[in-house]
Order: C-alpha cells, then sequence, then structure tokens
C-alpha cells in the first residue's frame, strides 16, 4: 500500500530514503513519507533488539546545525495516544507526539524505546518508519524529527516526567489540539493516511 500525499508517493520502506520525493512548502517545513506497511518487524522495549530490517543504521549525532529526534506515533487500534508538554519546558503547553533526542550512536528505533520508558514507563514496540520531518530553528539550526508508528503494552502511562496530560484520541481531534510545530505536519500525515480503510491495522 503506498499513500499519495499531495501528489507525492511515499515509498516503500524497502528502497533507500534518499529516492524519496521531499515535500517543500514556504513554511520552511519539509518533509518524506514512507507509507508501506505490507510487513512491520519490531523493536522491542525487553530486548532493545529487533530484526535488522526495523532497526536502521544510526543517525549520525547532532552538530550544530542539526537536531536528532524520533517521536512516536502510538496506535490502539484507531486511536492516537498525544501528550501535552509542562509549561516550564520549551513548547510549553502545546501537545505533542512524544519522544525525544538520539543519544551519540543510537539509532531513532532505540532512542523511542528509551525515551517512552523513561518519560512515560511505556514499554513500546517499534515499528516502520512514517515520516521525516525537517523544521528549522533559532540561528541557521534545523529540527529533524523521525516519526515512527509505535504500540505499548501499557492502557495509560505510568507517569508524566515531561509532560502534564495525555489523550487517546480519534484522528479528527488531533485538529482540536495546539501542537508543536514539527508535530503539526506529523497530524497532517496522520489525516492523509487515515483515509486508507486499513490504516493503521494494516500497520501491524
Amino acid at each position: 500500500m503506498v499513500f499519495e500525499q499531495n501528489g507525492l508517493k511515499g515509498k516503500t520502506h524497502s528502497e533507500q530514503f534518499a529516492s524519496e520525493v521531499p515535500f517543500k512548502e514556504k513554511t520552511g517545513f519539509s518533509f518524506s513519507a514512507s507509507a508501506d506497511f505490507s510487513s512491520f518487524p519490531f523493536t522491542d522495549s525487553s530486548s532493545h533488539a529487533s530484526s535488522s530490517s526495523a532497526v536502521s543504521s544510526p543517525v549520525s549525532s547532532p552538530s550544530i546545525s542539526s537536531l536528532q529526534v524520533a517521536a512516536a506515533v502510538i496506535f490502539k487500534e484507531r486511536k492516537i495516544f498525544a501528550a501535552r508538554r509542562k509549561e516550564n519546558l520549551s513548547n510549553g503547553g502545546l501537545w505533542e507526539f512524544p519522544g525525544g533526542k538520539l543519544e551519540k550512536g543510537e539509532t531513532a528505533p532505540l532512542a523511542l524505546v528509551r525515551e517512552l520508558q523513561e518519560e512515560l514507563g511505556f514499554r513500546a514496540k517499534v515499528g516502520k518508519k512514517l515520516l521525516s520531518v525537517c523544521t528549522p530553528l533559532e540561528k541557521e539550526r534545523f529540527l529533524n524529527l523521525h516519526v515512527y508508528a509505535v504500540k505499548v503494552m501499557e492502557e495509560r502511562p505510568l507517569f508524566l516526567e515531561a509532560h502534564d496530560s495525555f489523550k487517546w484520541m480519534d484522528i479528527k481531534e488531533l485538529s482540536g489540539l495546539d501542537f508543536c510545530p514539527a508535530d503539526k505536519e506529523v497530524c497532517r500525515f496522520l489525516q492523509e493516511a487515515f483515509l486508507s480503510l486499513t490504516f493503521p491495522e494494516s500497520a501491524f
């Protein structure tokens, strides 16, 4: 299954990301999408290991011009998990798909397993990459957000380390929340993806 994004086709996971067609807007955002969920290997929090097809090569450590962050779109049937950042943090009061910065030499899937355990107490299974979003920060720096589909074992977080609220919501509810800038692009992608009657079930 391959989704069309405003006339741009998401490549299958088996194809090189370099061949994906970037999407750019006047806002400065860009993203590329991988949306073939015919097979869906996992990175399991219990062992921090998975098949080689699920775990990508380590992303280059963040440089002065680029911040590498992984984010999780957590699915429960056709519900999506989002959390609101605490007011005293950057982007405080805004909603996001949880995740965090990659440590040096760390892959994005393993970073998600670690971050979801540390911030929410979730035991995560990380699936296929959905998309990447690049957005400008201050002083000519950029945020590269690597977004993955995720399952968790728990019904609710065991604790909230960086957040003060959370919601499981239908796709239509996403537009009613004030998301962080890069996460707004993820919402847009998901709204397109949910036009398929088999999404997200086919992802798992």
